[in-house]
């Protein structure tokens, strides 16, 4: 008779998972070398606004980017100075795009073997342009801000959480504060190539876009 497999309680899986992902960080460090390049920066000022995020929300940073992503989209329907997501998502795929095509250029010696944005076995690419979806649904009236249905009364805290993880990139990043939300979304495309809780950004937006209609759909 087949041995069967013993259940692993809560804790023994969290320090599992915990272990994994020092692995995976360990061979990462390893294709990447000892210098690390500006993109590398940036995915990790990136990886520290979700662990603020994983704070004031109280989420497991290892699933929360769709969660961050959307609160992003219900901040950017409360504010003047970032009142388009979509806008803010168009131009972070532009500078992903320029900082990726800059890294292949001025790293081509150091990285022989591997690219230096892939060190997830090629899943770094250069991210279309077209087809951005206008996820903030926010509209106005005589400059007045109308926001979209709010059926649970908690879209605008969610929008403080993801706040919370826009300022604690700003102040890692020292970004211009109109600045700071498109240059976060792009560090989030860099982490998203580099760490391996996470996968495929585009994924993890169209997930979160999910959400964010789940939590504004009007009753």
């Amino acid at each position: 008779m087949a041995r069967r497999k013993k259940k692993l309680r809560g804790t023994q899986i969290d320090r599992r998972r915990r272990r994994e992902d020092r692995k995976a960080q360990r061979r990462y460090r390893q294709m990447l070398g000892s210098e690390p390049g500006e993109t590398d920066r940036r995915a990790k000022r990136a990886l520290e606004a979700v662990e603020r995020y994983g704070e004031v929300a109280g989420a497991d940073i290892n699933v929360a980017l769709p969660e961050m992503l959307s609160d992003i989209m219900h901040l950017c329907d409360r504010t003047t100075m970032w009142n388009e997501f979509g806008a803010a998502l168009e131009r972070a795929r532009l500078h992903y795009n320029e900082e990726i095509l800059t890294d292949l250029s001025e790293e081509a010696n150091r990285f022989q073997n591997a690219c230096p944005a892939v060190p997830r076995e090629g899943k770094a690419k250069l991210i279309s342009t077209s087809g951005v979806p206008r996820s903030s649904a926010a509209q106005r009236n005589e400059g007045r801000l109308i926001v979209p249905p709010d059926p649970e009364g908690l879209n605008d805290q969610w929008a403080t959480f993801s706040l919370e993880a826009t300022r604690a990139f700003q102040r890692c990043s020292r970004t211009d504060r109109g600045a700071a939300l498109g240059d976060l979304l792009a560090a989030l495309m860099h982490l998203c190539d580099r760490d391996p809780r996470y996968g495929d950004f585009d994924a993890e937006l169209a997930l979160a876009h999910w959400h964010y209609q789940e939590s504004t759909a009007a009753d």
